[in-house]
């Protein structure tokens, strides 16, 4: 069987199910098209290097009147702050402090 030259549609195409975008791009994730080509455009970047102890249950980001940005981030075990942008986090939790019942 010889070669064949296969042309894709450029663009993202979510109007149409996946089935009827044949030739074409249903679903991307940091892609973008140069030229009629697909081109992976940066991804993800580390915020921190902190590890957590447990298994992360929430996060939260707020702004205080004084204007600091601030990420919580709640485990199954601790409660950390980040506080500025040096991606440092605090260990806030409450000493003597015991899960809730069933955990």
């Amino acid at each position: 069987m010889p070669l064949q030259k296969i042309l894709f549609k450029p663009g993202v195409n979510k109007e149409n199910t996946r089935y009827t975008t044949e030739g074409g791009w249903y679903e991307a994730d940091k892609v973008r098209f140069r030229q009629g080509s697909p081109e992976v455009i940066g991804g993800w970047q580390p915020f921190s290097a902190a590890t957590f102890q447990g298994v992360c249950r929430s996060l939260w980001n707020w702004v205080t009147l004084g204007g600091n940005n601030l990420i919580g981030v709640g485990t199954n075990l601790k409660f950390y702050i980040q506080s500025g942008s040096d991606g440092s986090f605090y260990d806030i939790t409450l000493s003597g402090a015991s899960p809730l019942p069933g955990m």
